[in-house]
């Protein structure tokens, strides 16, 4: 691609790339992650850089301090980073899950033939050659294309990450700010980034354009470092200094949390979480394809089983058991794979839940402020009203009024959560709505055609001698 058309490039190539790009390096391709949050805000119609969440800092005692205002744009970008910045090749488990298991499935053969008493790898020269470069195609090309169906489970967990992200900074006690900043991955060609450098310089090292404008990350590490006001500045501390509070002591007993009773920050999240579906569309509607992709090649492999039992065709018994292991092997990465899925998808019923949880204790609330003004009516009907009555009378009554809205905008959005991810643009396999259902009906599918196809063995007029299905000898 390094020589293609004009205005083309391989990095330009990468970024369309599922393996090479969106979930093998999203942080080594510049702008990548950045482009894909501004399509979604774009694909929503939303700008979250002019919607606002307000901080409630939760100290370790449990009190709860208002903060400043957070954009909601930085907070998704850094919800971004930190999930779908991970890379596919830094899980050691996803590796050595394909190696091992294509590993084994190369065996299979090689070791059915030695069990018979044959040569692991053929009788002669000309069998050796086939059968030793059928085994490193396996190994290597196999172990490549079956990470397509693990890369579409790993897409996956990243989305499902990132929600729960997303509820858990709503939901009390809240995130640890050591846990929202966790420095995950983030190393560029010379090792660990120096957010201190110049954009610049950041730039031409190749970083990713979200990170040179992470600036929540940057002042937490001068904030974590004990670092005092920017000269020249005033005084004034950063905007996320201000943020994350003025007392270092207290930066590891601090959680950052969003009340959700607030009208504004139901507001953000709402639109927040649609965003957030949108990010990296075109590879998760790629992944969900690999998925079903793979499942008919399992099938095809039982079809395949079917046809040399049935049709009595001649073979040795290493070629049916490379099938069945084959089948097996891609059947349980489309059940992974559809089991994160199916999580995914249960995720916006939890968040229906605690939206309607919400609503709940907000009525409550309500009812409690409404009962406190009553008090305040009767204490006064007896003695004149004072001013200071009366001003918390007014602000009791404000109060509901926030209440009230809030809880419109947790109705709202509920429902909207129910009719986008439950009913019009749910997480789909094979067609259909995510769920563990499909996992059982499709493992009770691929257990009845195998049984078809013992019938079909069972009913022929062959059978396995010294290894090879030939004509039954007459009594």
């Amino acid at each position: 691609m390094d020589m293609g058309p004009a205005h083309w490039d391989s990095q330009k190539s990468d970024k369309n790339m599922l393996l090479a790009g969106w979930c093998g390096r999203p942080r080594k391709i510049p702008g990548l992650l950045d482009e894909q949050v501004q399509m979604a805000m774009d694909r929503c119609d939303v700008d979250l850089q002019q919607v606002n969440f307000k901080q409630t800092r939760q100290s370790s005692s449990g009190d709860g301090q208002e903060g400043d205002e957070i954009s909601a744009h930085a907070l998704l970008s850094r919800i971004i980073y930190r999930t779908f910045g991970a890379s596919v090749f830094d899980d050691s488990s996803f590796l050595r899950t394909t190696f091992l298991g294509q590993l084994l499935l190369a065996l299979v053969p090689v070791v059915t033939r030695a069990s018979y008493g044959y040569r692991p790898f053929g009788e002669s020269w000309q069998a050796e050659l086939i059968t030793s470069c059928m085994f490193v195609m396996v190994c290597v090309g196999g172990q490549f294309s079956y990470m397509l169906l693990l890369v579409s489970a790993f897409d996956f967990r990243r989305r499902l990450d990132a929600s729960a992200m997303l509820t858990k900074l709503t939901t009390l006690p809240g995130c640890t700010e050591e846990e929202f900043f966790e420095n995950v991955g983030r190393t560029s060609r010379g090792g660990i980034v120096d957010l201190g450098e110049r954009e610049e310089t950041a730039e031409e090292s190749g970083l990713d354009k979200m990170m040179v404008g992470d600036t929540l990350y940057r002042e937490y590490l001068q904030f974590a470092d004990g670092g005092d006001d920017d000269e020249g500045s005033g005084g004034k501390k950063p905007v996320s200094s201000r943020l994350l509070g003025g007392n270092c002591d207290m930066l590891h007993n601090e959680r950052i949390y969003f009340d959700l009773r607030d009208p504004d920050n139901a507001f953000a999240w709402m639109l927040t979480r649609r965003v957030l579906r949108k990010v990296g569309e075109k590879y998760f509607e790629r992944c969900q394809i690999f998925t079903a992709f793979y499942l008919a090649f399992t099938f095809a492999s039982a079809a395949l089983l079917n046809s040399l039992y049935w049709t009595s065709q001649a073979h040795f018994i290493s070629g049916a058991t490379f099938v069945i292991a084959q089948g097996f092997w891609l059947l349980v990465g489309f059940c992974y794979a559809s089991y994160v899925a199916a999580k995914l998808q249960d995720l916006a019923g939890k968040d229906r839940l605690m939206l309607r949880r919400e609503t709940f204790l907000i009525d409550k609330e309500i009812i409690d402020v409404d009962n406190e003004i009553r008090e305040i009516n009767q204490r006064c009907s007896k003695t004149y009203k004072g001013q200071a009555d009366a001003l918390e009378e007014k602000e009791l009554r404000a109060y509901i009024d926030l209440l009230k809205n809030s809880k419109n905008f947790l109705v709202s959005g509920e429902k909207l959560v129910d009719i986008e991810e439950c009913d019009l643009e749910p997480v789909e396999v094979l067609g259909m709505r995510a769920d563990i259902a499909i996992i059982s009906s499709i493992l009770g599918l691929f257990a009845t055609v195998l049984l078809f196809a013992y019938e079909g063995y069972n009913n022929s007029s062959h059978a396995y001698e010294n290894g090879w299905f030939v004509l039954k000898e007459e009594d």
